[in-house]
């Protein structure tokens, strides 16, 4: 199981280093923002602090989290306080108990509060950093899927206009490499 989780990484990291090494082909300090877009599940935002709100926020110079414009329109998995499973088990006396309560109770499971900034969060700190007009925005949700995304299915149903419904200059999505 490591190694998948290390392939992973090491494939993300590789495709990350891969568009920051592409940045100055796609932007100058003297012209428009480049408008990229994110596109992932927990593996881009981050699960944990600080990496999951790194960089984000409601401001103009942050990620923008499309499925958390502002504190009182984030979606229902981006709200409320962190639930961490360490500190509050789900019941059951084995994982595969814990695993069954959490599938037969979808409103105990874990939620990852917003806005997030992530892998993007990293991204906007390297064009800040080289002086680059870029605007950075992500649709990550836990569990998601590239296709559940385009087929505007599971955990990522209605999402798919967030993605479409503005003319994006870039667009990464890192969600398949499970």
């Amino acid at each position: 199981m490591h190694g998948g989780v290390y392939t992973r990484a090491r494939v993300a990291l590789i495709s990350f280093a891969l568009l920051s090494a592409s940045m100055p082909t796609f932007a100058s300090a003297a012209g428009p923002p480049v408008k990229i877009l994110f596109i992932g599940n927990s593996f881009t935002h981050g699960r944990y602090e600080p990496v999951r709100t790194f960089n984000a926020g409601f401001g103009g110079d942050n990620v923008h989290d499309l499925l958390c414009p502002s504190v009182a329109t984030c979606s229902s998995a981006e709200q409320g306080s962190q639930i961490t499973p360490s500190e509050s088990p789900p019941p059951g006396s084995t994982l595969s108990a814990q695993l069954a309560y959490l599938q037969a109770n979808p409103s105990a499971q874990y939620n990852e509060p917003g806005p997030y900034g992530g892998i993007p969060g990293i991204f906007l700190q390297f064009t800040r950093e080289a002086h680059l007009p870029y605007s950075v925005s992500v649709v990550a949700v836990s569990s998601a899927t590239l296709t559940g995304y385009l087929n505007n299915t599971g955990s990522e149903a209605g999402d798919l206009p967030l993605i479409t419904g503005t003319a994006w200059d870039i667009v990464g999505a890192i969600t398949e490499f499970w």
